[in-house]
């Protein structure tokens, strides 16, 4: 069963998928779902988010960031942990291979306790969605939630599964591509996290080509990961020399996202936690928060 606001949109998912489709959210909350997907824009997660959690049963597999603030979600995960239900926050990154192994790595502790690290994650935003005004969809638009910090958590959620919980928080994010939107088209954080470990991360809606990768140093060593290579390096400061390990699969990002659905899927049934909970997920939007409050004030932001 499926819902969507616009009704052209509607009409053309019923005609090409074998999906019934309704034409109100109260029809959907009335459907008795197993499970139910929130893939709408950022702005209204939290309030569909509680909602259902508040009116039925159902399982959640929520689109990234989980909210719009981490402000009032407490009820949220209170609602969650009481009805006993699976919230997972797409966060697919984690089930890429090549930013598992890096983590793979760590908890290895292949090249000791962690010093430093430095994340980026930058792409064009006009060229997401060719066939659309890139300037009407919520990535540039204040009142949906857009803008790079939320809409490009994804560096920040996999730099708190690999470092643990964050403490400390200094931001700045401005509109400097002259991509003529309304919101942040440029962040960048420093982290500090409880172990010590302190991480940049670097996030954009203007960099061509698209990049992701992370550096991480350590006591013993160095492991770099860069997407675009295809493969994770770390460097043993015991022996001396670079060690390589290639990602295996071809369309190793397409195959992310199939991943983290069985992962849900198996969790609902079972057989499993979730590696992206809602808790997760909610962190992850502390420190955008806790970025933003930063620039504002001019100050080093505690969590």
């Amino acid at each position: 069963m499926a819902f969507d606001v616009d009704p052209e949109r509607r009409k053309a998912v019923g005609s090409t998928h074998t999906v019934q489709v309704v034409d109100t959210e109260a029809d959907l909350l009335r459907s008795g779902a197993d499970v139910t997907v929130i893939a709408t824009p950022t702005i209204h997660h939290q309030a569909q988010l509680f909602q259902l959690l508040r009116d039925t049963d159902s399982h959640v597999f929520v689109e990234k960031p989980a909210c719009h603030t981490a402000d009032g979600t407490a009820e949220l995960l209170e609602l969650a942990d009481r009805k006993g239900v699976r919230v997972m926050v797409a966060c697919n990154w984690r089930f890429h291979p090549g930013v598992a192994y890096v983590r793979e790595l760590l908890e290895r502790g292949t090249i000791g306790q962690p010093v430093s690290a430095r994340v980026e994650g930058g792409s064009y935003l006009p060229s997401w969605h060719p066939s659309e005004d890139y300037r009407k969809g919520y990535s540039a638009r204040r009142d949906l939630g857009g803008g790079c910090l939320l809409d490009c958590i994804h560096e920040v959620d996999y730099a708190n599964w690999m470092f643990g919980r964050p403490s400390q928080v200094v931001g700045f994010h401005d509109n400097l591509g002259d991509l003529g939107i309304e919101t942040e088209d440029a962040a960048a954080l420093l982290i500090r996290y409880e172990s010590g470990t302190l991480v940049t991360v670097n996030l954009d809606y203007v960099q061509r080509p698209s990049h992701r990768s992370c550096r991480i140093v350590g006591r013993e060593g160095t492991i770099e990961w860069v997407l675009s290579e295809g493969r994770v390096r770390w460097f043993r400061a015991d022996r001396g020399d670079w060690c390589e390990w290639r990602v295996p699969e071809e369309n190793a990002v397409d195959r992310s996202y199939v991943a983290e659905i069985r992962h849900f899927i198996e969790a609902v049934l079972g057989r499993g936690e979730l590696m992206s909970d809602l808790r997760e997920g909610i962190r992850a939007v502390s420190v955008v928060d806790a970025a933003r409050e930063s620039q504002r004030d001019g100050r080093i932001v505690q969590l």
